[in-house]
Order: structure tokens, then sequence, then C-alpha cells
């Protein structure tokens, strides 16, 4: 991704992103399994824009989704994963449909990315 994709996703959606997750998508790591980007951790434009979108049209199964949560790829079923924009090293934050709720996926980016290669090894 280049830095003016990164730049209209700011704007379109009014956030800043924090700094280690746009690096991320600007070095986009090779050593992660190629479903990992499908999914979890989006390295397509037009992915983010389209899950940000969606899950700010309305409420999202009764809930309202905050502005500054920006999500940053999914399960494949329904949940997302996403950051909170106000926090310059956000942890990973899971929205989970069934229970509607938010819950903590890891502590930073850092510390997700170990996991994910391992869930896909």
């Amino acid at each position: 991704m280049k830095r003016s994709d990164i730049a209209a996703i700011e704007a379109q959606f009014d956030v800043t992103l924090p700094g280690e997750y746009v690096s991320l998508l600007l070095a986009y790591p090779k050593d992660l399994p190629e479903v990992v980007s499908g999914l979890e951790l989006y390295n397509q434009q037009w992915e983010l824009v389209s899950d940000n979108e969606s899950v700010r049209k309305g409420p999202l199964w009764g809930v309202t989704w905050p502005a500054h949560y920006f999500v940053i790829g999914s399960d494949g079923a329904g949940n997302y994963f996403c950051i909170d924009t106000k926090h310059t090293a956000p942890p990973i934050l899971f929205f989970d449909h069934d229970d509607r709720t938010f819950r903590q996926e890891a502590p930073s980016l850092a510390e997700w990315l170990p996991q994910l290669r391992e869930l896909h090894s």
C-alpha cells in the first residue's frame, strides 16, 4: 500500500491511523501466510474501505460501531478485528457478532503478528 492510499483512507473515515499500523501497511510482512492478508490483517485498500464502510452504515447486529474503531481484518464469519485510533499503540480488538462485544485479542500489533503466524503454520 502507498502513503497516498493510507491518506485517502484516513480522510474518508476521519481517523488518524497509528504509526505502527501505518508502517505495517507500507511494508506488509512477507513472511505472513497468504491467508492472513485476506482475513485477519488486510493489506488492500479496497478491503479496508469496504469493511469500514459496512460497519458504519448503521447498527451492526444492534451495536453502533464507534467512529474511532477501525477494522483491520475479519475472521470470515461476520466478526472483525479492529484497532482504536485514539491510541498511538492500540491493542488489537475483536468484535464478536454473537455476543455483540469487543474484547482484546492482543495487547499490540507486534504481539499479534506472531499469533497469526502460529495460527496459520
